[in-house]
């Protein structure tokens, strides 16, 4: 035999046994398909939304006391060096009534606001910062060095959802929403926020596909704090569902 002849049954060759590869995995192609354990799908689930959705709070007391009664004073206090308290916007202060204070500004690592309407005696302000919060600050004017036996007291630290970065995730597109989860592209998922308060009350959700009668749904429930973009906090109840 010629060697042509064999460099030409050769090609023959090798471009069957491409052929026969090519219609193999286009015949079970789909079995080739990633299958997720349903633990393993929740757990990706639940990561991917913490990630997303939760943000760092901390939570720090200020005690005060004067003798006499307060209006429009402003006051004073030394914020902790180790926790990065530099934007105002970022920290949401309320008064011993349970109300916004919104004069308030941060200089030098020092906070100041304003006390109004203070009846002589002991009391107690509470500020949260967060990357959640987006609060409005008025500059509270001229300063005062001036300290009412006050006490920064000691702070809490913990993780809670943030419908501010949610709304990030809403504004995204399915594929896209799946993709800052971490979440297989082949699967699907929904989630739904609704109030610790009234269970049945929806608060936000992302849900953009149904499932079919004979797909299996699992369900996984949390109990979450969670802290609004004004700085509130409250109680929610995230509810994830895979397929």
């Amino acid at each position: 035999m010629k060697k042509g002849f064999v460099h030409i049954d050769w090609v023959i060759s090798f471009g069957i046994f491409i052929v026969f590869l090519l219609l193999i995995f286009i015949w079970f192609g789909p079995a080739f398909e990633q299958n997720y354990d349903n633990d393993y799908l929740k757990t990706i689930a639940e990561q991917g939304f913490e990630t997303e959705t939760y943000v760092n709070v901390l939570e720090y007391p200020i005690y005060f006391e004067s003798s006499t009664n307060l209006n429009n004073q402003v006051i004073n206090v030394s914020l902790p060096t180790n926790k990065n308290i530099d934007d105002i916007n970022k920290l949401f202060l309320l008064n011993n009534a349970n109300q916004e204070v919104t004069q308030k500004k941060i200089e030098n690592g020092v906070l100041y606001f304003t006390v109004s309407n203070f009846i002589a005696g002991v009391n107690k302000y509470t500020f949260y910062y967060s990357d959640g919060i987006n609060s409005s600050s008025i500059d509270p004017g001229a300063t005062s060095s001036q300290i009412y036996g006050l006490t920064l007291g000691v702070g809490k630290e913990y993780f809670a959802f943030s419908n501010l970065k949610f709304a990030e995730l809403q504004s995204l597109n399915y594929n896209d929403f799946k993709k800052r989860l971490k979440y297989p592209g082949n699967k699907d998922i929904s989630i739904f926020i609704y109030s610790e308060e009234n269970v049945n009350e929806l608060l936000y959700n992302y849900s953009v596909i149904e499932p079919s009668e004979n797909q299996n749904v699992y369900v996984m429930r949390m109990y979450s704090k969670m802290i609004n973009q004004t700085g509130r906090i409250n109680y929610v109840v995230p509810n994830i569902r895979t397929w």
